[in-house]
């Protein structure tokens, strides 16, 4: 063979394994699109300014309660990414980061029970694939720990029972219960600086099931059960004095209620009948209440939840429990629109609705599972938020100003109190 044809041959093998190598890189190999980040932090001690922190290693004996360093990367085209890290090691590498520019490195310094201690981070991060950017030193900046404070408001008796918590617009706490030991609606507010308990409502066996709301002048409005009469009650304290009244009396009605106020301090709960199995709905919107059933599909309207959006339109959650889904009400075209939310095996039990500021819902629900779900995309996606164990039983769910949920619950596996959020 000459070496015309030797050579000829050496440069087609070579074209062939570029053509390999760039074959590879296209087929999706992570690797090949994937790069690192290094960094390393820096923890002021407590009361100190940034210009003082040092490496973690210098400062171990002042930061005994920094166990862990979270590291969240995010940006855009890729879904967060999160690793932590030996506290005492002082720098970490992220590795499987996808390449682009603009990543940010969010670092946490958590104690043992993962309370954050530290907090650092640094945006503008770009990876190259298959290469390590380092961020350099993140100064880390001290978080003054919230200390939570709890107390004894009322022991007379056995009480505390189907608890509703409403802050005024000065943050004092005004909460509906039930006395189980006198089978009275009570009421305690701190308003006045310290607590003070008053009994709402004392006329037979009532006050279960509580709901409570403050309108826009501060006057408290509570939805209730009458088991006495299986009647479904309200009371305020408006006019400066407290007014019960019982609202709808069609039947067993008024379990499960919940209560929220529009702009103009109208009134309007959602709750079950159990004579008909029916999900209830009322309001004094017009100026007198008018009570409608508003799904008598099957046996529905248990652990409801309501919530009105920017026009005052009623968006409730329910369980369906002849099909054991997930159910949504809302009324915000006019008429009540019905729609399954969740029907992915037994789920929907235990609801919390909450409306963001674009006037998408927001669902946490129970069943086994702790789960969520929002239409916030133009259609219902549910997702599991937790399934370790029995969880997901009593949920409550809220949103921050920038409409990310924040759900309580409880574990039943260990009889624990968890809490989630997707912030």
């Amino acid at each position: 063979m000459s070496i015309y044809k030797l050579l000829t041959y050496a440069i087609i093998l070579a074209i062939f394994m570029v053509a390999i190598s760039c074959g590879q890189e296209q087929s999706g190999d992570p690797d090949a699109r994937t790069g690192s980040i290094a960094l390393s932090v820096k923890w002021p001690e407590e009361g100190r300014s940034p210009s003082s922190s040092r490496p973690v290693r210098r400062m171990l004996a002042a930061l005994p309660g920094v166990v862990t360093m979270r590291v969240i990367i995010s940006g855009s085209g890729m879904s967060p990414m999160q690793m932590d890290f030996d506290a005492s090691a002082g720098s970490g590498t992220i590795t499987g980061v996808p390449a682009g520019d603009n990543r940010t490195a969010d670092i946490q310094g958590l104690d043992s029970v993962e309370a954050m201690l530290y907090h650092g981070s640094v945006n503008n991060i770009t990876v190259t694939a298959g290469r390590t950017s380092d961020a350099g030193f993140v100064t880390m900046t001290y978080i003054v720990p919230t200390t939570w404070v709890s107390g004894t408001i009322d022991s007379a008796g056995s009480v505390g029972w189907y608890t509703s918590i409403a802050l005024d617009s000065g943050g004092k706490a005004h909460i509906s219960y039930w006395d189980r030991t006198n089978t009275n609606l009570k009421y305690s507010t701190n308003a006045s600086g310290s607590w003070v308990a008053t009994t709402v409502d004392s006329a037979g066996s009532v006050g279960s099931y509580t709901s409570i709301a403050l309108d826009s002048g501060g006057n408290v409005h509570i939805s209730y059960w009458d088991s006495s009469n299986t009647n479904l009650k309200y009371a305020t304290n408006a006019l400066g004095f407290w007014v019960a009244a019982t609202i709808d009396s069609s039947g067993d009605v008024g379990e499960y209620t919940s209560i929220a106020l529009d702009s103009g301090g109208n009134v309007h709960i959602s709750y079950y009948n159990y004579t008909n199995y029916n999900l209830k709905y009322a309001t004094n919107a017009s100026g007198s209440w008018v009570m409608e059933t508003v799904d008598s599909a099957g046996l529905v309207g248990e652990w409801t939840s309501i919530a009105l959006d920017s026009s005052g339109k009623a968006h409730i959650s329910y369980f369906d429990s002849t099909n054991h889904d997930l159910k949504y009400a809302t009324n915000a075209s006019g008429s009540w629109v019905l729609e399954t939310v969740d029907s992915a095996g037994w789920v929907g039990q235990y609801t919390s609705i909450a409306v963001d500021s674009g006037d998408n819902a927001h669902i946490s629900s129970g069943g086994g599972n702790l789960k969520y779900a929002t239409n916030a995309l133009g259609s219902w996606v549910a997702t599991t938020v937790d399934s370790d164990g029995s969880v997901g039983e009593y949920t409550s769910l809220a949103l921050d100003s920038n409409g990310k949920a924040h759900i309580s619950y409880h574990d039943d596996t260990n009889n624990d109190l968890k809490y989630a959020t997707n912030k």
